[in-house]
C-alpha cells in the first residue's frame, strides 16, 4: 500500500533558495516514492527503520540514528519498516560562502578517494542539534522562518566542525563541486534534456568550453558521465518502479527499442526484459521482505 507521510514543514518565502524542513512520520508497511525533482535532501532518521532503494543505491537499509544524502535527480522507492520518524532537509544550494567553499576542497578530496553511496551515523553534537529542530518542527520552525535558517546553517556547521573530510566528502561526494552553479545545472537538467547541445546552450558556453568545465567536474567527458548515470537510473527503474519497459525506454530518452535493448546489454549484459525478472527476483529474497 502506497501512502504519503504526514509532515509538519517550514519553507521561506520571498526567496530564490529552495529550502525546507519536514518532519514525517510513516506507519509502519507502507511504501511511496520520492523524485528530488529541484533540491538535494539530507535524511535523518529519528526513530524506526526502513529501506531505500534508489536510483543511487539499493537496499538501503536507514536505522535510527543514522543519515545519508540523495541530490538532485534521483529517485528513490521508501519501504517503511516500523513506525518510523524521519526529518528531511531539503536545499538546492549552501547558504553562504564559506560553505560554498568548503564544499570545494570536498570535491578535490574526491578524486583522491573511491566515491561511493554510504549512510552515516548521527554524532553526540549533531543528535543533540537535532533533538532540538524536531522538537521545535511543530512550532518555531513555522512561526519563525530565521529560525529556521539559522538552524539549517547550525547543521552545516556541526557537520563540518564534528565530522572528519573523508567523511563528509563521501556524504557529500554526489554535490560538492568546484563550480556548484554547473553541476547543479547538470544534476537538475541531464535527465531532460534531449542533447549534450542543449545543455551547452543552457550553460551559455561554446561546446569546447563547456566540454573542458564538464570534464574538470565530473572526470569524465558528457556523453559518458551521462550514459553511466542513465544506467543507474534504468537499472534502479527497472528493479523498483511499477513502470512499463515501454515506459522506462521512453522516460529516460530511448525513441526506438533496439537501441535500450543494446544499452542495456552493453551496460548489464541482458535485455531489459532479463534484467527486471533478475532485479526483480533478487529483491524479493533481500531479509526485510521476508
Amino acid at each position: 500500500m502506497k501512502q504519503t507521510p504526514a509532515t509538519s514543514t517550514f519553507s521561506p518565502e520571498n526567496t530564490n533558495m529552495i529550502f525546507t524542513i519536514e518532519l514525517k512520520r510513516v506507519q509502519a508497511s507502507q511504501t511511496y516514492i520520492v523524485n528530488c525533482d529541484s533540491a538535494h535532501q539530507l535524511i535523518f532518521l529519528i526513530k524506526g527503520n526502513m529501506m531505500l532503494n534508489s536510483s543511487e543505491s539499493l537496499d538501503i537499509v536507514l536505522d535510527e540514528g543514522k543519515f545519508c544524502l540523495m541530490p538532485i535527480s534521483s529517485e528513490t522507492l521508501y519501504t517503511v519498516v516500523q513506525n518510523t520518524t524521519y526529518l528531511v532537509v531539503s536545499f538546492n544550494n549552501f547558504p553562504n560562502r564559506c560553505e560554498q567553499i568548503y564544499m570545494r576542497e570536498l570535491w578535490q578530496l574526491n578524486f583522491k578517494q573511491s566515491r561511493r553511496f554510504r549512510t552515516h551515523i548521527v554524532n553526540e553534537p549533531f543528535s543533540r542539534l537535532l533533538q532540538e529542530v524536531v522538537a521545535n518542527c511543530d512550532g518555531m520552525l513555522g512561526r519563525e522562518p530565521e529560525y529556521a535558517a539559522i538552524k539549517f546553517e547550525e547543521m552545516l556547521y556541526v557537520l563540518r566542525t564534528t565530522y572528519s573530510k573523508t567523511e563528509l566528502a563521501t556524504l557529500f561526494y554526489s554535490i560538492a563541486s568546484r563550480s556548484g552553479n554547473f553541476r547543479n545545472l547538470i544534476l537538475s537538467r541531464f535527465m531532460q534534456t534531449d542533447s549534450i547541445e542543449e545543455l551547452v546552450r543552457i550553460w551559455g558556453t561554446s561546446r569546447k568550453s563547456f566540454d573542458q568545465t564538464f570534464n574538470d567536474e565530473f572526470g569524465l567527458a558528457p556523453y559518458r558521465w551521462i550514459r553511466a548515470q542513465k544506467a543507474r537510473h534504468v537499472y534502479y527503474a527497472l528493479s523498483e518502479s511499477e513502470d512499463t519497459i515501454k515506459e522506462v525506454m521512453q522516460k529516460y530518452g530511448f525513441n526506438v527499442p533496439a537501441y535500450f535493448t543494446r544499452f542495456c546489454r552493453d551496460f548489464f549484459d541482458s535485455t531489459p526484459l532479463e534484467l527486471r525478472k533478475r532485479l526483480r527476483i533478487a529483491r524479493y529474497s533481500h531479509p526485510l521482505y521476508s
